[in-house]
């Protein structure tokens, strides 16, 4: 190879090479151009705010007093009819007069009178004596009235303690046997043959009245009855739930004729539209308490309303999605909405089209409206990295009013709800079979919503309510009718 050869060989290469460089440079700049523009037209995108719950506050404990009475003749038909007093009927049992037997049994209606803790029994009995003698049987008949006292303790465990004793008797009558010219008392004798049977007639009385006066099965069958969900209403589907978490009861009175107490349970109470949100767990029946309380039918119950944030964001979205804001060639459109919590605000997150496409964050309270009777969203205000990134790039829009014009579209009005309860409370809790023993009757005349709180998937309002209440247990009395 000649030089000349040589040399064109060596510029060759230099020009193939600046022409590489030059097309490496050029690429280098495109790759930079699409980066540049790459990244100048990704939209700037706001991180999400943290979700975070409250617990569903449960309704205040509420007292459900439940009126008891007796009235003192139904009292005294039962026992007259149950309590069969053990006719005795002996011969020869006493030593001093073996010839003579005797016959007693009851021979009229059994009254009763009330004290505290005691109940007394007059008794009428009737005596027929019987002697034997050469000339044939004598007999002879007589009354007397026995005395019985049975004081009575309600135990921690709601059984009924008793203890029965003949106080005293008296004759009214008494038997006499006329042998010719001759009259034969017999009373005394009588009387030994009582005394000896005074023991088992009050053991006999204390099981009758200990078998009558069920009181643990009456109180605990309405305890056991009133706990998980009870069906109120199918369209909707409503359960009310009640947890009942103490329970005592008034000493027992008679007043006007009637043996009356009061049973208060403290429970507390919530309407439910999920079986799922009920209580499934059975509590024992608690100790005995007593204590005076004012005999009343009043009571004091609240119930819980939950409004989901899948129905809040079906009504907001009505009004919220669509609204757009512009300002010159600017603008933007709310495209969806969603609701979640953060404690006790509630976080809106606006789905935004338009020259910004992503999400802003705005944040409001819960207020309820008693006058309104609605769910109102208060004190709304863009989340604090929404509020920063939009003074950065969209300052404009501070003036337009989109704070104050979601915040008046978020409204969900529970009037229909509070309305529904109203109507369902009058119907259905006017007579509310639990089951075919257990009915309860009730009716409000107050009901207002105080307190709201937020949980993961709803906004949960309580409701106060005032009414009267009975709860009927039929078939199982607790004086044992």
């Amino acid at each position: 190879m000649g030089i000349l050869q040589y040399a064109l060989l060596i510029k060759l290469k230099f020009s193939f090479g600046l022409y590489v460089n030059k097309m490496l440079q050029k690429i280098f700049f495109l790759l930079l151009v699409s980066l540049f523009l790459s990244l100048a037209c990704k939209t700037p995108q706001i991180i999400k705010p943290p979700a975070s719950y409250q617990e569903a506050k449960a309704p205040e404990p509420s007292v459900l007093n439940i009126p008891v009475e007796m009235d003192i003749m139904t009292l005294e038909q039962a026992i007259n009819e149950q309590v069969e007093l053990l006719a005795i009927n002996e011969k020869s049992l006493v030593d001093e007069d073996p010839s003579l037997s005797f016959l007693i049994k009851k021979s009229d209606r059994i009254l009763l009178r009330f004290g505290e803790n005691s109940i007394y029994y007059d008794v009428p009995l009737s005596i027929w004596v019987r002697k034997k003698t050469l000339l044939g049987n004598l007999e002879a008949e007589g009354k007397l009235e026995m005395n019985f006292t049975t004081n009575y303790d309600i135990q921690n465990d709601w059984n009924v303690a008793t203890k029965t004793e003949i106080t005293s008797h008296r004759w009214i009558e008494k038997p006499v046997l006329k042998l010719g010219f001759t009259d034969l008392r017999v009373a005394f004798l009588a009387d030994q043959v009582l005394a000896r049977y005074k023991e088992p007639i009050a053991e006999m009385i204390d099981e009758q009245i200990r078998e009558n006066l069920i009181l643990k099965e009456y109180v605990a069958f309405a305890w056991e009855e009133l706990q998980g969900l009870i069906p109120v209403s199918e369209d909707p589907e409503l359960w009310l739930d009640i947890e009942p978490s103490a329970l005592c009861m008034s000493p027992l009175q008679v007043i006007d004729g009637k043996i009356k107490c009061t049973i208060g349970i403290t429970s507390s109470a919530a309407i439910v539209m999920d079986k799922e949100q009920g209580n499934t767990r059975t509590k024992k029946l608690p100790p005995l308490e007593i204590k005076d309380m004012v005999r009343s039918d009043d009571f004091l119950i609240n119930l819980g309303v939950t409004m989901p944030f899948k129905k809040a964001e079906t009504i907001a979205r009505k009004y919220v999605v669509g609204q757009t804001y512009s300002q010159g060639r600017k603008e933007i459109i709310i495209n969806d909405l969603e609701l979640y919590g953060q404690g006790e605000r509630l976080v809106i997150k606006a789905g935004i089209g338009g020259d910004y496409k992503g999400d802003f964050y705005l944040l409001g309270t819960p207020f309820f409206n008693n006058e309104k009777n609605q769910i109102e969203i208060i004190n709304v205000d863009f989340e604090l990295q929404t509020k920063n990134f939009l003074l950065k790039t969209m300052q404009w829009l501070f003036h337009k009013g989109i704070t104050r014009r979601i915040q008046e579209q978020l409204v969900f009005p529970l009037d229909e709800d509070i309305q529904n309860l109203k109507n369902i409370a009058k119907t259905e809790l006017s007579h509310l079979e639990i089951d075919e023993m257990l009915l309860l009757k009730a009716s409000l005349y107050h009901l207002e919503v105080f307190d709201s709180r937020i949980t993961e998937d709803a906004i949960h309002v309580v409701v106060h309510s005032k009414g009267k209440i009975n709860l009927i247990v039929r078939g199982l009395d607790p004086f044992g009718e």
